[in-house]
């Protein structure tokens, strides 16, 4: 790959850097880096997250039921969050074996470090979320990179990482206490590094970067795997590309040579997880089991459409997206798709594999098993991660084929890329304004019921809240836990406490039960009604027998700042 490889029109000088556009750029990763920090706190502490406080801490969510045990059966909030923090027998040591054998399908490398972070800064909620705020930030300037090493140009790269800072996706993944905003630093840097590489083939330190970079990401996130998919498809073009005759005999053996090298060391270096996976499989399975359930195709189009909406603009929030953003979105995309396929002048072969890979080979390895088996796992955005990159590259090459200074396009040509560069950097700092102001996102938006579930605790006189510790249960408790008064008491629900009589003088309220227990408490007359805005999430029970209990001091009030978040 030569040091030149693309003829995107060079920038024409300093001042054309700082104009308007650049400015616009500017100000939009200034807002992207604000939006991946500001109120880190302020939206719900999600079933998802629990578990990274779980694997953390080094503590096993089944501990729940034995703190519930030794405090009567009947505990507060503080019962539930002694999972949640650490103890005299926190270790790292002890994190990592925690996530080997309960969910080993999350590799440990994020958990490890948000271990380090957090015995640093405090186990609160904003300390849990800072790391992947803080890989956020620095895969603004990945983004940026990588975009310089395809385009060749600044102004492009600045506009790359602009449209990037702001993408409601990569916003909302730098605020969850979850792995994929590294996956996402770690996706961009090897693919920067495998550029680097393929420049300078014979340099075996820039091959052992790769290779390293590679082995971060595997235990990042195992869908790193899709990466190396991509990488594949992206030597193979610059492989095969016209080139001198001494290239072909020199130049394409180091470069397959390399990358076969880098990818299979990386391979090898993250094979005694694979180990751990393989031992475990069994817990993987089970905990995984939900993504095999088939949904239908309409069900597939209609998410995959607005998978691409949460890329650009995502309008109005949390639970649909709206029609016509996700339409123009899909437009949009489609339309960089076809640019960069039949504009050949503006990148190489393998610069248009890495950014057509990087969007659809994830994708498909996803979507295919679910169109011939069923499934939903295509449906996972944060499985996605990659695509949300090509996905930008390829928004990003369209633009810049027309914004660049000294473009030859026509005036109204760049008139229309301005406005849709003005368009797109509005919607997305409105979106991440209007999804800092909401206490759920569609990301967490199993519990977005929580909000209303917390008022509905806090507003009962003697709260008692009985949850299934089935499926998302426990989290879902726990979450709730973290922002309920400690008068709130907690209780599972399971066969032992279905034959249990019921404290007389509690308001007593059914999280997630499932079917069958739902049915064994109707049958012993109990009168379950559902809570308004928790989609069925939430019951409040009228037991039908009763039994005295020693009454405890009423729950205070939410703190005003909370309560206003979720009326």
């Amino acid at each position: 790959m030569s040091e030149r490889s693309t003829n995107l029109p060079a920038d024409a000088g300093t001042a054309a850097r700082f104009s308007w556009l650049s400015a616009l750029a500017i100000v939009c990763i200034v807002a992207g880096v604000f939006f991946r920090i500001y109120r880190l706190d302020g939206q719900v502490f999600w079933h998802d997250e629990v578990w990274t406080a779980y694997h953390v801490t080094g503590h096993s969510p089944w501990r729940i039921g034995e703190s519930l045990t030794r405090v009567g059966g009947t505990g507060g909030p503080e019962a539930l969050q002694s999972v949640q923090h650490f103890d005299s027998n926190s270790s790292m040591s002890r994190t990592l074996r925690q996530i080997a054998v309960t969910d080993s399908q999350h590799p440990p490398l994020f958990y490890l470090t948000s271990y380090a972070w957090t015995r640093w800064f405090g186990d609160s909620v904003a300390s849990f979320r800072a790391p992947a705020a803080v890989f956020g930030i620095l895969a603004i300037g990945a983004f940026y990179w990588l975009a310089l090493r395809l385009f060749d140009s600044h102004l492009a790269a600045l506009i790359g990482a602009a449209l990037f800072a702001i993408a409601p996706y990569h916003i909302v993944y730098s605020q969850e206490a979850r792995e994929y905003s590294l996956w996402t630093l770690m996706t961009l840097l090897s693919s920067v590094a495998l550029l680097a590489a393929l420049r300078q083939p014979e340099s075996k330190k820039r091959w052992t970067v790769y290779g390293v970079s590679l082995a971060v990401g595997l235990y990042a996130f195992a869908l790193t795997l899709t990466v190396i998919a991509v990488h594949a498809v992206v030597v193979a073009f610059e492989v095969w590309r016209p080139a001198q005759k001494e290239d072909v005999t020199a130049g394409r053996r180091a470069r397959i040579r390399g990358f076969l090298g880098a990818a299979a060391a990386a391979c090898v270096a993250f094979g005694p997880w694979l180990v751990d996976i393989a031992l475990h499989r069994g817990r993987a399975q089970a905990m995984t089991e939900w993504m095999t359930h088939d949904v239908g195709l309409a069900a597939l189009v209609r998410g995959w459409a607005d998978h691409f909406g949460v890329l650009l603009v995502d309008l109005p929030g949390i639970l649909a997206l709206d029609v016509a953003s996700t339409t123009a979105a899909c437009l949009i995309i489609a339309l960089s798709v076809i640019v960069v396929t039949t504009d050949r002048r503006a990148t190489s072969a393998a610069q248009r594999a890495m950014m057509l890979g990087l969007f659809l080979i994830p994708f498909v390895s996803l979507a295919l098993p679910d169109v011939c088996f069923g499934g939903k796992r295509s449906l996972i955005a944060r499985y996605l991660v990659p695509m949300y990159i090509g996905g930008g590259l390829l928004v990003t090459a369209m633009l810049a084929r027309t914004l660049v200074p000294a473009s030859t396009r026509s005036g109204g040509t760049r008139m229309v890329a301005s406005l849709l560069f003005v368009a797109l950097a509005a919607g997305g700092i409105l979106t991440a304004w209007q999804r800092s102001q909401s206490p759920a996102w569609w990301n967490n938006i199993g519990s977005a019921n929580v909000p209303v579930c917390i008022n509905a605790l806090a507003s009962a006189d003697r709260p008692l809240l009985l949850f299934d510790p089935a499926g998302v249960g426990t989290g879902t408790a726990v979450a709730i836990s973290r922002y309920v008064p400690r008068g709130v008491r907690f209780r599972t629900l399971d066969e032992l406490t279905l034959a249990d009589r019921l404290p007389a003088d509690a308001d007593v309220f059914v999280l997630l039960p499932r079917p069958e227990y739902r049915s064994a408490l109707v049958a012993r007359g109990h009168v379950l009604t559902k809570v308004p805005g928790t989609s069925g999430a939430l019951f409040r029970m009228t037991p039908a027998i009763v039994e005295d209990v020693v009454r405890s001091d009423p729950p205070r009030q939410l703190a005003p700042s909370l309560a206003d978040q979720t009326r």
